[in-house]
Parts: C-alpha cells; sequence; structure tokens
C-alpha cells in the first residue's frame, strides 16, 4: 500500500496562495498599464486635411500634472480620426477656465457609472481671475454636467463664435484629455478626440461649416 502525499502546512499554503494572488494581481496591473501605454499614442491616419479637416490642434505633453514641455500638432476630422499637423500658429481664441466646484461627481448605481451634476456657472481668464461669463455659458454648462466621469480641468475655447470644450478626467491607468465641439442647435457637446496626457492648449479652425455638421444624418 503506497504512502499518501503529505499536504503542506496550513499556514504555508496560506502563504503561498497570498504570494500567487499578489502575482496575478501584479501582473494585471502590469497588462492594464501595457493597454494604457498602447493608448497613449495617437493612431494617425492620413486623410485629405483641405477636403475633410475640421480643426488643427497643438498639444503640450504631460505626465500626471508635469509638463514636459513637447509639443505636437495634429489634424482632427470626423469618425475620430486624427493625423499629423502643420504646426501652424494657432487662431487667436478666448480661453476661459472653469474654476473648481463648478461640477460635482457621483456614483450612480443604478447605472454603475461615474456622472456629473451642475453646482454653479463661473469662468475665469487664463490667468484664473474671476470674468463675467457669457450668455451662452448657461448652455455649455448643462452639456459639459452630462459628460462621464469626474473633471479635473475644464477649458472652454472660443473660436470666431465657435465653441470648444477641453476636459482632463480622472480615470484610473490613463488619462483622458478629450476635445469636444459644442453644438449651439443642439445644445450638446460632440467628442472630437481624446488624447491620453496631452493637454491641448492651441486650435486652429478648418471648417467652421464642416463642425455644424457633426452628427447631423
Amino acid at each position: 500500500m503506497k504512502a499518501g502525499k503529505k499536504r503542506l502546512p496550513l499556514s504555508v499554503r496560506i502563504v503561498l496562495g497570498i504570494l500567487i494572488a499578489a502575482a496575478v494581481i501584479n501582473g494585471l496591473l502590469v497588462l492594464g498599464m501595457l493597454l494604457a501605454f498602447r493608448r497613449s499614442k495617437p493612431s494617425l491616419r492620413a486623410f485629405d486635411a483641405a477636403a475633410e479637416g475640421l480643426l488643427e490642434v497643438r498639444t503640450e505633453i504631460v505626465e500626471r500634472d508635469r509638463h514636459i514641455g513637447e509639443q505636437r500638432s495634429y489634424i482632427l476630422a470626423d469618425g475620430f480620426r486624427i493625423m499629423a499637423g502643420t504646426d501652424l500658429e494657432p487662431d487667436p481664441a478666448t480661453v476661459y477656465l472653469v474654476p473648481y466646484g463648478c461640477f460635482e461627481s457621483y456614483i450612480d448605481d443604478r447605472q454603475n457609472k461615474v456622472l456629473n451634476r451642475l453646482i454653479r456657472v463661473a469662468v475665469t481668464d487664463e490667468k484664473e481671475v474671476p470674468c463675467p461669463a457669457p450668455d451662452i455659458m448657461q448652455d455649455i454648462f448643462p452639456a459639459i454636467s452630462e459628460l462621464e466621469h469626474d473633471l479635473f480641468t475644464v477649458q472652454i475655447f472660443e473660436d470666431a463664435g465657435e465653441y470648444f470644450v477641453y476636459v482632463e478626467k480622472n480615470v484610473n491607468l490613463w488619462s483622458p484629455c478629450a476635445l469636444y465641439y459644442y453644438d449651439r442647435e443642439a445644445k450638446r457637446l460632440t467628442e472630437l478626440y481624446t488624447w491620453d496626457d496631452e493637454k491641448v492648449v492651441g486650435i486652429r479652425m478648418i471648417s467652421a461649416d464642416r463642425l455644424h455638421a457633426l452628427g447631423q444624418p
């Protein structure tokens, strides 16, 4: 009769279980970081900028609030298409900063999402000096409040009567930096593109007509 295999002591099995669980968690974290890194590089696609371009955007590379200083230029088209830009000077747009406390994030248990509610409408200039909010902000702010995730930074660009909203969101594993176009007629935001750790610092409008057509059937 063969002797049965000796089982490891309970304390040893517990330690091994903890080590295996830690290794699995670390592996998942590394995988998530790799996926986030892959997302961080825009997938560039060539298109006819003159015929299809919406906006030229200048960005600055950041790393978790640390500005690297490197700048890049892109041209955006509908369908989240993006290609390298020409590094032209941005339009002399007016930039409004949205101070902290204008939006409040909360967890919606039914949808299992982080949503936002509008608390107040207020803006400052680029030096964070409070200034009067243009009347259109009464429509733009409710549209911003419909975005998901906690909002770190909110800036509004006004370029030749068109409005664009730049938002930095609080999301695990990567840092979404999203740019939206505000549709006056529909009173809603249309996402143009989202970068990872690239802050929008300037815009140059290519076609207002093509921007107006976004979201139309």
